[in-house]
């Protein structure tokens, strides 16, 4: 049943990523507005970090960079929800995605989805 909620995060996350690229192309900048992204989601509107986000019922999403940079090589990420518990996918600049896990539940499905590096899983 997880490695399908996973495989939501995945959805999601490349979903936002594609959006970044395609804003960037555009204004040549990034931004943390995931409403002024060319997307729409199901779901309800959240904020992290300062950061505009979307929530659904299992993970709370939102892009990673903004006009002022990027603070990791991640253009968007998917938490689980409890937030910070078990595991969270991102998409990278890249375009290789991670799974970071948190506790030994959220490895087991990092595991279903690559080869470990330090503390990710990357596909």
């Amino acid at each position: 049943m997880e490695k399908s909620r996973a495989a939501e995060a995945v959805t999601l996350a490349r979903i936002i990523a594609e959006a970044e690229k395609r804003y960037y192309m555009a204004n040549g900048e990034y931004t943390d507005d995931i409403s002024l992204l060319d997307i729409s989601f199901t779901g309800t509107a959240a904020s992290i970090y300062e950061t505009q986000a979307f929530q659904t019922k299992n993970f709370i999403c939102r892009p990673v960079c903004s006009v002022s940079g990027c603070w990791t090589d991640a253009l968007a990420t998917c938490q689980r929800i409890p937030y910070r518990t078990t595991y969270a996918i991102s998409y990278l600049k890249n375009d290789t995605m991670v799974c970071r896990f948190y506790n030994e539940e959220g490895e087991n499905v990092c595991r279903m989805f690559g080869t470990k590096k330090g503390d990710d899983y990357v596909f």
